[in-house]
């Protein structure tokens, strides 16, 4: 892989393919550029949901590498750098971001949304069988056709269209989810403050006070869902972080401390290393040792 970059590229969501109007958009893979599913590791500024219908190879999402085969669902969230090693896929992309599905006003359809950014947190790909398929594939027909319809009030259709997908996702992901819809919004807003800050912000306190918690019950409501604390959620957005800038740019280790706002680079490579077990340098050459 070609490692010759300052940054990671960013595929925006305005830029995105096939744009129309809205901020919902489906197409089939066959017809989008080919970027779109570079071998070049990349990240976008909006969510995706990409069906397989056909293909072979992997699909690498921060780090971590998963089969492309028939009934492949792979669930890509902001920020997260991925990239394909693939001759040829078909299937479907969904492109939306999160203005499609959490603005309505149904308390039980924002539930499911959350479901949904709750999935996508823990696991990016789900394998369908051939009864969940056919399913699957015919909402996505359906969805594609009022799409290209351009239909009035089409985008109304679209927030229905994409909570039918988020419980037909999280029912074959999880029989049933034994968390309380208040303790998943707690989750999900913690997620997202961590997600907007971690690069500035390394203090739990800092967490606690903007979502009107005491430290103590945030910890304890956190680890209760998730198993970790929020300080082990927080260290671990800031070190895949560290770890994407490593081997997809050329960065040194002081360029990447600086860029993760610490102020000593021997300070980073100590909390790198405490928390990987390998020094940045080790780190970025054992990747290529056995990505090569």
């Amino acid at each position: 892989m070609d490692n010759k970059q300052k940054e990671i590229p960013l595929q925006l969501y305005n830029n995105g393919p096939g744009q129309k109007t809205g901020n919902f958009h489906i197409k089939k893979l066959e017809e989008l550029p080919l970027k779109a599913y570079s071998p070049k590791a990349h990240r976008h500024d909006f969510f995706e949901i990409i069906y397989i219908t056909e293909g072979e190879g992997t699909h690498v999402i921060d780090f971590k590498s998963w089969n492309i085969e028939q009934g492949s669902v792979f669930l890509i969230h902001p920020g997260q750098v991925h990239y394909w090693q693939t001759k040829f896929v078909s299937g479907y992309a969904l492109i939306f971001q999160e203005e499609s599905f959490i603005s309505s006003s149904n308390s039980t359809a924002h539930n499911q949304s959350i479901d949904l950014l709750f999935l996508l947190g823990q696991q990016n790909t789900i394998y369908l069988d051939t009864q969940a398929q056919l399913a699957f594939e015919k909402q996505l027909v359906t969805i594609k056709k009022e799409y290209d319809s351009e239909n009035e009030y089409r985008n109304i259709l679209f927030q229905a269209y994409l909570n039918i997908l988020i419980v037909f996702l999280s029912r074959i992901k999880e029989k049933k989810s034994l968390i309380k819809p208040e303790k998943k919004d707690i989750l999900l807003k913690f997620k997202k403050l961590v997600i907007e800050n971690y690069k500035t912000e390394k203090s739990v306190s800092f967490f606690a006070d903007h979502m009107c918690m005491t430290v103590n019950n945030l910890i304890k409501t956190i680890k209760s869902i998730t198993g970790f604390s929020p300080g082990q959620i927080l260290r671990h957005a800031l070190s895949m972080e560290a770890r994407r800038l490593l081997v997809h740019t050329d960065l040194t280790t002081a360029q990447i401390a600086y860029e993760l706002h610490f102020e000593d680079p021997s300070y980073f490579s100590r909390f790198f290393k405490r928390e990987t077990g390998q020094s940045p340098s080790q780190f970025r050459k054992n990747f290529y040792l056995t990505s090569s």
